[in-house]
């Protein structure tokens, strides 16, 4: 394999890396953080307060399946997917931007971002829905279930009941997220150099 063929390959291996290290840290995190979210949502959707709402939120009742794993499936794929998509754009785009003025960096970041945001979440919403539908609700009780009935009560437009609002918080979220990594890492890179920290690595 000839040197140019090689650095043709590497930026294709970097996105790959990027997307499967991604999805695989949003996937554990998400698995880990499941039951709290489950609570939250139960907690917003009942009508009760204090300790019953507490009680209804852990357990459920007759009708409610108590599983604080309910809906992880969802919302497993959908952040897994949406994180890995999000990252690996985003990495693709700031590297084969090359080299940009310093001052524009922080705003060709900033919009670089909020595309990623906005793509990501088109491949998130459908699945967030979902996930809240088998977490409150006592009819979808399966993947399978949760679908149908959204696709039922208002087809695609109820797959993305609230991709509104949650545009409106993921974007400026990830632009300043993304903003402050890249020029804490550049700062850091300047101030440290990257061959200080490859040298004190290899002495541990």
């Amino acid at each position: 394999m000839s040197v140019v063929q090689t650095r043709r390959k590497r930026p294709v291996l970097e996105i790959g890396i990027d997307a499967i290290s991604a999805g695989l840290a949003a996937g554990c995190a998400t698995s880990l953080t499941h039951p709290l979210d489950t609570v939250k949502t139960r907690l917003q959707a009942s009508k009760l307060v204090g300790l019953p709402a507490l009680r209804f939120a852990i357990f459920g009742n007759s009708t409610l399946h108590g599983s604080l794993l309910t809906g992880l499936k969802p919302i497993l794929i959908g952040t897994s997917v949406a994180s890995a998509l999000k990252f690996s754009m985003y990495q693709a785009i700031t590297k084969g931007m090359g080299s940009v003025h310093a001052a524009y960096a922080a705003v060709f970041r900033a919009a670089a971002a909020s595309f990623c945001a906005l793509s990501a979440s088109s491949l998130y919403v459908p699945w967030e829905g979902m996930k809240q539908r088998m977490q409150a609700s006592s009819g979808a009780t399966s993947l399978r279930t949760a679908l149908t009935s959204a696709w039922q009560n208002g087809g695609i437009k109820s797959l993305y009941r609230g991709w509104l609002a949650t545009i409106s918080r993921d974007i400026p979220f990830t632009m300043i997220e993304m903003v402050i990594y890249d020029g804490l890492k550049t700062f850091v890179r300047k101030q440290v150099g990257v061959s200080t920290c490859i040298l004190a690595y290899k002495r541990l």
